[in-house]
């Protein structure tokens, strides 16, 4: 069953148990009311607005699956609160800079990155360009973390190879991608998924991870310097999982 389908699907089956998504209101009203509120503080907002729901819904016969009811309830949730809880004020702001630093990027020419062109004239390229795009058309973590892990797949498992690249690679070939397509609100969308998703495999975690390396990379390029890294950065690429032993000499 498609996802649209099963939305559909689910939407009606809630109109028989209105009381069990009352919360979602409350938690809006809450949200619209409060002046400032911490990511912390919306991590455990959404977490309880979740599992709450999820366990109303356990309490009756239900014709759908767990996994299932998770993906709806999320979809359900941010349907309602996605604009009082995506990007943030200083996020926006960081997007801002992450946009002029990329213009600023495009003037490197390829022969600087260690990236092949055997991957770049593939076919796949251009999907993963249009995937990393398209995740700020999304509304839940879920559907934008999916489109990563396809960008991912699209670079590294070449024509069904899979290839065998250093961390440096990953992360320049990467960096090289968000510097071709411009991905809107690619900081405010990590930040995103990192507060609102619960369910993250070790191989999205890795994705994600190696997204936030390059765009931290990438907010401290400076034209004509060698690239060094703040402990932020390093710490991310040190403790990067699967390559937990990774070491990085990127120069732009």
């Amino acid at each position: 069953m498609g996802s649209g389908l099963l939305i559909q699907k689910f939407k009606k089956y809630l109109e028989q148990h209105q009381d069990d998504i009352k919360s979602i209101k409350q938690f809006k009203t809450w949200f619209n009311t409060e002046q400032c509120i911490e990511r912390e503080e919306v991590e455990k907002v959404v977490m309880s607005l979740y599992q709450t729901i999820l366990y109303n819904l356990s309490l009756n016969e239900s014709p759908f699956t767990f996994e299932e009811q998770k993906l709806c309830v999320e979809y359900i949730i941010m349907e309602e609160l996605y604009e009082n809880i995506f990007a943030t004020k200083e996020e926006i702001e960081i997007d801002a800079r992450l946009i002029k630093q990329i213009i600023l990027m495009q003037k490197i020419p390829i022969s600087k990155y260690q990236v092949s062109q055997k991957i770049i004239n593939d076919q796949n390229w251009n999907r993963s360009k249009d995937l990393l795009i398209e995740i700020n058309n999304f509304k839940t973590p879920t559907e934008k973390i999916n489109s990563i892990n396809k960008c991912f797949r699209n670079i590294i498992y070449h024509n069904n190879i899979t290839l065998q690249m250093s961390c440096d690679e990953i992360l320049e070939i990467l960096t090289y991608l968000i510097v071709q397509c411009q991905p809107p609100m690619l900081y405010s969308n990590i930040s995103f998924i990192r507060k609102c998703c619960f369910d993250l495999t070790s191989e999205n975690d890795y994705f994600l991870t190696q997204l936030e390396i390059c765009v931290q990379l990438i907010l401290q390029y400076t034209p004509g310097l060698p690239k060094k890294y703040d402990e932020n950065v390093e710490n991310k690429i040190i403790n990067s999982p699967p390559i937990s032993s990774a070491s990085s000499q990127l120069t732009f």
